[in-house]
Formats: C-alpha cells, structure tokens, sequence
C-alpha cells in the first residue's frame, strides 16, 4: 500500500490488497456480441466524449484510512473505529513471531553495510564483516555465493543471511517501491539473499512487531491521531499475520501488493508509539486474525468484498457507511468529470476488452451497497462487452470503482471540419448514454470565433428516447438530440448537461462570390473588365483574386480589394485568341473560410489584321 502526497493534507493512495485483483478481473469480463442490435440512429461521423465522475481512492473493501482519521477527532478508540469497519470482529493477540518481507529480486548482486561490524552466515559457515565495510554478493556461473567485502572474498555453497551486530544493516540496492529514498535504507533484523531465476532476491527477516514500524508510517501519515494509527497499527498485524508461515521464500512483498514497508529510516515516534501501544492486538473473527484489508477513502460507504473482487462474501468484510471521511480530498474527485475521447476510452480497455466498433460509451448495469460499480457494458457500434468494476478501474486509471458514466456526442464531428455556404444552416445532432430524466435539461454552447460561450436550451420537442438491447433481456437508454444552427463566421458548438459535455464541433462558412463579365467575348488585345461581389460586404477591404486557368494551374490575373459595398473591379486584357475559364478568389478573412466563385468562360477572337494600304 502506498501514500501519494499530493495535496497540503497528507494524502493516502490506493493502499488496497491486489492478491485477488487479477484473478477477479479475469472472471468478470466477458463476450457478449452475439444477437445484439444497436441502434442506427448513432451517426457514423459523430464524436463522443466521456465524461467520467467519481469518489473514493482505494478498492473500497474494509477500513477507509481517512474515515479512521474522521472518527478519531470524534474521540472514538482503535477498538471502536475498527469494529466498526470489520463487522462482527472481536480482538485477540498473536506472538511477535518472525516475518519474511521481499524488498528485492532479479538483482545482479546485493550490496549491504553497517556502521559495526555484521556477519555473514550460510548453514553452519560464518565470516565476520567489519564495520564501515560494504559486503557486496554475487551468484557464480558454478552456482555459488561469492561475498567480497574490502580485501577478502568468501564463496559459499548456500544462500547467504547477513546478521546484524550492534547497527542496523544498510542495503544499497533500491527496493521494490523505486523511490530514490529506498536505496541505502537502514533494516532491522537481518537480510537473506537467494539466487532465482532472473538474479538475486533480498529478503528481510525481522519480527513482526518491528515490521509494523516501517509500515505504519508509510501507510498513514504520523501526524494523524494516535486512534486512527494505533487502527492502523493492528489492521497491518492483522494482515501480516494472516501471512506468516507462507510457502516460499517471503511471506510479504514491500509493496502495495501486500503493505508498503521501507524499512528502519521512515520511522516516526508516533507511529513506533501506536504499534507498541497495541502490541500483539489483532481483530479476529471466529479465534483467527482476520484479512485486514484497508484503503484510502469510501467516498461515504465501503464496499462488500464480493463486489470488488468477485469473491465469496466474508463476513466482516461488509459495506458500512463512513461520513467522516469527507476530509479526504479524494471524497469526491476534485477533477469530476473526468473527459476522454472515445478513443482514448477504447485504446485503454485495449484490444482484449473493447466492443466490436467504435466504442459508443460504457452503461453500468450493476452496482454494490456503497454504490461502487460491479458490473458495465462497453457498447460498440457492432457489439457489446461486459466487464467488472475492478477492470474498469485497472485500465481506465480511475482512484476507485464509485464512478458513473455520461457520454455525450456531436456530429458533424470537427475532423473533417464542415463547411457551409453564407446563408445556410445545418443540423447539429448527437445523443447521451443514459436517457436524460425528466428534470435534466439539454445545453448547446456557441461560440463565434474565439468569442464567450453563449448557451442555450435545446428544446424538449428535439430531443427522443432511445435505448440499445444488452444480453439477458437489459436496455441501455439513451437521449438523442438536434438542433438547427445558421453560423455566420467560424462557430464552434458543444451540447452539456450539467459539468459534462461533448466533444467541440466547428463549422466553417464560406462566402458567396459573384463574378460577371463585361462581355463573354472580347478580342484578343480588348480590355474585359469583370465585377466580383461578395456576401457578406463585412468582408469590405479584404483582397479578392482573379485566375484564369493555363490548363495546367490556375494563375494570377489582377487583385483589387472589396469596397464597402463588398465589390470589386478588376480587369484583363487577353493577349491572344483561344477559350479561357476566369473565376474569383477570396482567402480566409474575418472568421470566414476561403471561397471560389463560379468559373466564367471567355472565348477570345482574334484581333483583326490591319487593311493593306492603297497603291500610289
């Protein structure tokens, strides 16, 4: 379990247990394409944005951390507070037995000291170390142990321990948590080192009691009240209790997968005060040291176990309500809702998890007590997925599985960006994933240019009910939705419900050009002079272009800027006889897109041969 500080009030990170994580989610995802039928109202160039919003940090299963905090400034004891998130406990004691922690593997070699002097043992074998003096450990091709401290060298046939004397060990490696403060760490008790496969494993072996000193403040912060560290001192006893003994080389890693621990230099007075204070006490249920899984924040509730991980309920791993952790700053997320594209969405949930066609948005269709999420469905345009809150979580990157989903779309949709003509409207249409209830009203912003928002209600008459067909009779509901715009320069558009919106939608305008002639066919060596007329006459002083077409290209023939009026005048003289094609340009100006006229054809005569002179 891990703490993230990321706020002024010391913040606790997902501190869940993730031993059942990926077996649950493996059973909670499911295939389920087969005989549906989405609805052919989703428009083929609309874009859809998911607006996410939630509460909690953590898997939600036992003692919130935060909701701990809450009840000790109320004055509750450590009993009372973990009664209440452990249903049914009662408290017993377990020995100060010893406990095997991983801090490291696939090491090339180990590195450890200590300001007096430690020893080396390996079976019946012992070397002493001096003080000051790095041991540094290798595995040899020959399958040995070699110890290289200053001038000496030792090789052993057996994994070596490194047992301290009158100082603590310092393991230079860094441990499995990868912050720079895990390197040259001191340790109680002793360090193991092992040969697997992939490298060398570091192992502390310490008693249980001195364990809890490295954990407890890396898993609350020391400033908290003695209540809720003292809760937390015995629910990690409780937890690493349950785990001596394991088969294998370690019993516990000094991570988030099991508890984070980093040894001896994190220590704080209070936190050593808590875990002596309650030394030996456990929650049991029936006699046994229950698994005391712990997190974050509730949001307000915690959550069944069976409904995170997919389990067999357990007794006293029950939802409970928890009003005082509103502290937390995760309670409800600071950022809700959280917006990402669909395709964002669906390159997360990867190709293993995500619906046959473009993924339209994500309805949950069962939750738990608190109400966290326990089973969705990601809707594609071709098929549909189920999947568990706890994959959810694990692929989208969420604090916690207390989510809902509001997707909203748009069409047209910005890429390609459409444009219209001066003067003509167009249908902005899209839908939201679940159906809007009777007192939720739909928005349309607008913004012209780089301008201020202005919104607008979309009329109830332009909004339909809709829903898609899941496996086992369900419905997903949605609301689809128009509404008529006529821009008039660039317009940029999103329709909102609340905080959540979809995407942005811009629509180009184009002007209206006119050209005429002063006469379709001139001789060669005839001035033509052409009047062009532009719609809108705001886009007066921008300069207007006229081309002709060489057969390869068109070309430049003369420039003249709009007047007031949005005309202009521009002339030509033809060099020579043949057709030629002449249209106006004008380029983007004023908030509006480029735009042609249309091509204007010239048939040039030749010029006529001047009449031969009398004879004299």
């Amino acid at each position: 379990m891990t703490i993230a500080r990321r706020t002024a009030l010391p913040t606790l990170a997902l501190t869940g247990r993730r031993l059942a994580l990926a077996a649950a989610i493996a059973t909670c995802c499911t295939l389920c394409a087969g005989g549906i039928v989405l609805s052919s109202t989703a428009s083929a160039a609309e874009s859809v944005l998911f607006n996410i919003s939630g509460r909690g940090f953590g898997h939600g299963i036992g003692m919130s951390q935060y909701g701990a905090c809450g009840y000790a400034r109320r004055g509750w004891t450590y009993r009372q507070i973990l009664a209440h998130y452990y249903s049914g406990i009662s408290f017993g004691r377990v020995a100060n037995a010893r406990v095997r922690v991983l801090l490291a593997d696939r090491q090339p070699s180990a590195r450890v000291s200590a300001a007096t002097s430690f020893r080396v043992v390996a079976g019946s074998r012992k070397v002493t170390i001096p003080g000051n003096t790095r041991a540094v450990v290798t595995y040899t091709a020959a399958g040995t142990y070699k110890v290289v401290a200053g001038t000496r060298t030792w090789t052993f046939s057996q994994p070596v321990l490194l047992v301290p004397g009158k100082s603590r060990l310092r393991l230079a490696n860094t441990n499995q948590n990868g912050w720079s403060t895990s390197a040259n760490v001191h340790y109680r008790g002793s360090l193991r080192v092992v040969h697997f496969t992939g490298g060398l494993s570091v192992i502390n072996v310490l008693t249980l009691e001195n364990y809890l000193r490295g954990v407890v403040p890396r898993e609350m912060p020391a400033s908290w009240p003695a209540a809720a560290l003292r809760a937390q001192a015995v629910a990690a006893r409780s937890y690493a209790a349950q785990r001596i003994g394991s088969s294998g080389a370690f019993d516990l890693y000094c991570t988030a997968r099991s508890q984070v621990y980093n040894g001896a230099d994190g220590e704080a007075a209070t936190t050593n005060a808590a875990v002596s204070a309650t030394s030996g006490v456990v929650p049991t249920y029936r006699g046994k040291p229950i698994s005391a899984y712990y997190f974050s924040t509730s949001g307000g509730f915690t959550e069944s176990i069976q409904n995170v991980w997919g389990t067999s309920p357990v007794p006293y791993l029950k939802g409970v309500a928890d009003p005082y952790d509103s502290i937390s700053p995760y309670h409800l997320w600071p950022d809700n809702p959280i917006r990402s594209s669909a395709a964002t969405v669906s390159s997360a949930l990867g190709a293993s998890y995500s619906p046959a066609g473009t993924l339209q948005t994500i309805v949950v269709t069962k939750r738990g007590v608190s109400p966290r999420v326990v089973t969705a469905y990601a809707i594609g345009a071709s098929g549909v997925r189920e999947l568990s809150g706890s994959l959810l979580r694990a692929r989208l990157r969420l604090r916690d599985t207390w989510f809902t989903v509001r997707t909203l779309s748009v069409a047209p949709s910005s890429r390609p960006r459409t444009t219209i003509t001066y003067g003509s409207s167009i249908v902005l249409s899209g839908r939201t994933f679940p159906g809007l209830g009777s007192n939720q009203r739909l928005q349309l912003f607008t913004r012209v240019g780089s301008g201020a928002w202005t919104p607008k209600y979309v009329p109830a008459t332009s909004i339909k009910p809709g829903a898609v067909a899941l496996p086992g009779g369900r419905r997903a509901t949605f609301s689809s939705y128009a509404a008529t715009a006529r821009p008039t320069a660039l317009t940029t558009y999103y329709f909102a419900l609340g905080k959540a919106r979809s995407p942005l939608t811009s629509i180009a305008v184009r002007p209206i050009l006119r050209l005429a002639a002063s006469t379709s066919t001139p001789t060669a060596g005839e001035e033509v002079t052409f009047t062009g007329t532009v719609t809108p006459a705001s886009l007066a002083g921008t300069t207007v272009t006229l081309q002709w077409f060489d057969g390869t290209t068109w070309a430049t023939l003369s420039t003249a800027v709009l007047g007031t009026g949005g005309t202009a005048s521009l002339t030509w003289v033809p060099p020579a006889e043949g057709s030629f094609l002449v249209r106006l340009r004008i380029p983007a100006a004023k908030g509006m897109a480029a735009a042609l006229s249309e091509e204007i054809p010239l048939t040039v005569a030749a010029a006529a041969s001047p009449s031969p002179s009398p004879s004299p």
